[in-house]
């Protein structure tokens, strides 16, 4: 931004300040108190330089914007114009340095409200600009306070659009984030070294130790088999009437059938549903349990290889909320929230049917047992539509609970 321009923004925002119509924190001090500073490119002047460099060698330069540190992930672009604190919060970013392609982020603050989970998950964020200011009547903190808090690795002054064409054309990658090293020839020796973070126990770190029991218990009960559970679609089944008793990943098949759930669900979560052990083994005797199961995001994916269905990665990943399905035989499409990475490929001999199509690319966006109706799944995440009514997939699963 051009000295000049950034002035005059600079006024503008003071006399917003002083009219009260705007709260604003992180300010830089300078000697006039008249006119403090406020870098609207992403924090205080003065920060680190901070390098993004790929497993392939291209290397993006910026600034930190966050705590200082070297992080490594799998890289990923996420393409939503709002909802960066769902996106941070959200399990199923675990394990990832997640580049938000809109280029201004966190000009509405933070608030409570919106959390997914109590942590944050992705190992770093890129950002074209951040901004410290925030404007919204719910908003509790800015985005830089947040990102120390939560001990984020950040850079900003990145040109993610362009290093989102990059991973389209070339597929999600590993990369390394750091505010420390300054020479991107070591940073790119370090990043072939690192093993991907999909061969790592994602689950592990994101599921509960030990089972949540419902503060009220209610009929009907539904058990969620927790890989990574967000707390929007809680908040959806609990306003439809069920009471949740959330299982750790890895919980046997048989303890699960002992809570006398009137259902299963097998949440979303992070990493390569074809890395952890035994899961899929024990989805299939949920599924021989007889309850109703609905597999939602990596849910979706282990229900469908229990079903016969195979796994593959994308090139690249679906992360936004911009993505279009449809449903068989149905006219309309959906535009549906998505996070993954990994996608499911049924063959004809497979115990399932494609029931939802990606329109973009044609992935598999829906299953459903051949033999039962009351077993399906999805890989989009299921959402209160403008109305604030739960989404209609949960309402049919619902249903079967009865």
């Amino acid at each position: 931004m051009p000295a000049r321009q950034r002035l005059k923004t600079n006024c503008y925002y003071n006399n917003l300040a002083k009219s009260g119509q705007v709260k604003f924190l992180s300010l830089t001090k300078m000697d006039n108190p008249r006119y403090k500073r406020y870098n609207l490119l992403g924090g205080e002047e003065g920060m680190e330089k901070a390098f993004l460099v790929l497993e392939d060698g291209t290397v993006f330069e910026g600034r930190s914007c966050g705590v200082a540190g070297e992080v490594t992930g799998e890289v990923v672009f996420q393409t939503d114009v709002v909802g960066y604190q769902e996106v941070l919060t959200t399990p199923s970013y675990r394990g990832q340095i997640v580049a938000l392609t809109y280029p201004l982020i966190g000009n509405y603050g933070i608030n409570a409200q919106d959390a997914e989970s109590d942590g944050v998950h992705p190992r770093g964020l890129v950002l074209k600009e951040m901004s410290p200011l925030y404007s919204n009547f719910r908003a509790e903190k800015n985005l830089p306070d947040f990102l120390r808090e939560h001990q984020v690795t950040a850079v900003c002054g990145i040109d993610t659009r362009a290093l989102a064409v990059h991973l389209r054309e070339r597929g999600e990658m590993r990369g390394i984030l750091s505010t420390r090293e300054k020479d991107p020839a070591k940073l790119q020796k370090k990043v072939k070294e690192i093993p991907s973070a999909y061969e790592e126990d994602l689950l592990s770190q994101v599921t509960p130790q030990k089972a949540i029991s419902p503060k009220e218990k209610k009929d009907p009960l539904l058990a969620v088999v927790d890989f990574g559970m967000r707390r929007s679609l809680s908040d959806q089944l609990e306003s439809l009437g069920c009471s949740l008793v959330r299982v750790p990943a890895y919980t046997r098949a048989e303890e699960v059938l002992k809570l006398k759930p009137k259902g299963v669900l097998l949440s979303p979560g992070p990493g390569n549903p074809g890395k952890p052990k035994g899961i899929v083994e024990e989805v299939k005797k949920l599924i021989a349990g007889g309850p109703p199961i609905l597999g939602i995001g990596l849910g979706h994916q282990f229900l469908g290889m229990a079903l016969g269905a195979g796994v593959k990665k994308m090139h690249p990943g679906h992360h936004g909320g911009n993505q279009p399905v449809r449903e068989s035989g149905q006219k309309h499409s959906l535009i549906t929230a998505q996070s993954h990475s990994f996608v499911l490929e049924v063959p004809e001999e497979a115990g399932c049917r494609v029931t939802h199509l990606n329109l973009n690319d044609q992935s598999v966006e829906g299953i459903e047992s051949k033999k039962s109706p009351r077993v399906f799944s999805v890989q989009f995440i299921p959402q209160r539509d403008e109305n604030g009514k739960p989404d209609r997939v949960l309402q049919r699963f619902v249903e079967y609970l009865k």
